[in-house]
């Protein structure tokens, strides 16, 4: 299991949300930079597909603590 000190705190949620819907179908898009999808992957959650991040013209850079997040589907672009 993955043991960041870092992640530990979003592993806790995933696993209790997933504890949750047992039996449902479950989507759960994370970055590679996250180190989650090896321990999706050994809870029984495979990777299906990767994805590119899509941006209007140059994306956007990380600045200090600031984490970049979005909630769209490639339909609405």
């Amino acid at each position: 299991m993955l043991c960041l000190v870092k992640e530990s705190g979003k592993i806790v949620r995933i696993a209790t949300l997933l504890s949750q819907a047992a039996g449902q179908f479950i989507r759960l898009d994370v970055t590679q930079r996250s180190g989650l999808g090896d321990w999706l992957s050994e809870i029984g959650i495979p990777q299906v597909d990767d994805v590119a991040q899509m941006a209007k013209g140059t994306p956007p850079l990380p600045y200090g603590n600031a984490v970049q997040m979005a909630l769209a589907n490639q339909a609405l672009c």
